[in-house]
């Protein structure tokens, strides 16, 4: 989350002092991938609750309870997809961060 408040914060100080491009018109470019990379790291919050909440609810319970280990090894398989998303999801936040400030 703090990320997501840095990269907001970040938009909104580039609104208050827009960049002239050539022409002299305002760019809103680098604003706009602040805002994406604000929005992009908020995401992750949602999604861990919404989309991995459940799996990781079952996974907690088939650690106290006994199961078959071939149910739990597919569970285990989703979540780390889930988890890939999610990560690809933090990766893309920076690499908007970043593109924000180097453009």
């Amino acid at each position: 989350m703090t990320s997501a408040v840095g990269f907001a914060a970040l938009a909104y100080h580039t609104t208050l002092t827009p960049g002239l491009t050539a022409t002299g018109l305002v760019s809103h470019h680098e604003r706009n991938l602040y805002a994406a990379a604000a929005v992009t790291a908020f995401a992750l919050a949602p999604y861990t609750q919404i989309l991995m909440g459940s799996v990781n609810a079952e996974l907690s319970r088939r650690a106290t309870a006994s199961q078959k280990k071939v149910d739990t090894h597919n569970l285990v398989k989703t979540w780390g997809r889930y988890n890939l998303i999610r990560g690809c999801m933090l990766l893309l936040s920076a690499g908007l961060g970043t593109w924000a400030c180097v453009s």
